[in-house]
């Protein structure tokens, strides 16, 4: 083979290395799957309601960043609170969130819930936990949502819910 050949071949076996997915570095698998600290932008179904959510890549695997979800909220009742015909139709949540190597994520944080009943609409305190696992851009997992509905004198209920099934895709 000719000088020329060899350094062509050479130079498209780099190429082709360096393009190609390959193995992690050692400090990326310590961050976890989010190694480069990306941002990513989630768009998820669960029944009947839509949500979006953005997480910023952040230190050894650790994600910050917000969720909104809109329509009626569905799931089953772990605890149930005495609501009446209170329908839970928006919510807004600070996240954090941990993902780990093989794809699973965590997310929780605190947030509020607007709650729409048969004359009247409040906000109200509520916090999410999601449990996921991605695979490129495709997301399946389940959440658990709990709202604190006020009543008088300082008192309230809470109302747990978990939502079995939750589909996304994530774009970065």
């Amino acid at each position: 083979m000719s000088g020329y050949r060899k350094f062509a071949a050479t130079t498209l076996a780099i190429a082709a290395l360096a393009a190609g997915p390959g193995p992690t570095p050692l400090a990326a698998q310590a961050r976890g799957s989010d190694a480069s600290g990306r941002n990513e932008v989630t768009l998820s179904a669960e029944p009947v309601a839509a949500g979006v959510r953005y997480l910023r890549g952040g230190a050894i695997g650790f994600r910050f960043g917000a969720g909104f979800t809109v329509g009626p909220l569905r799931g089953v009742s772990l605890v149930d609170a005495d609501s009446g015909e209170l329908d839970e139709w928006a919510t807004m949540h600070a996240l954090v969130g941990f993902r780990w190597a093989g794809g699973i994520q965590v997310s929780l944080g605190p947030g509020a819930s607007l709650a729409v009943g048969d004359d009247f609409s409040s906000l109200y305190p509520s916090g999410r936990a999601d449990l996921e696992w991605g695979r490129g851009r495709f997301r399946i997992g389940t959440a658990v949502t709990t709202m604190r509905i006020a009543s008088s004198f300082g008192a309230g209920d809470y109302w747990v819910r978990w939502i079995p099934v939750r589909l996304g895709i994530a774009f970065d």
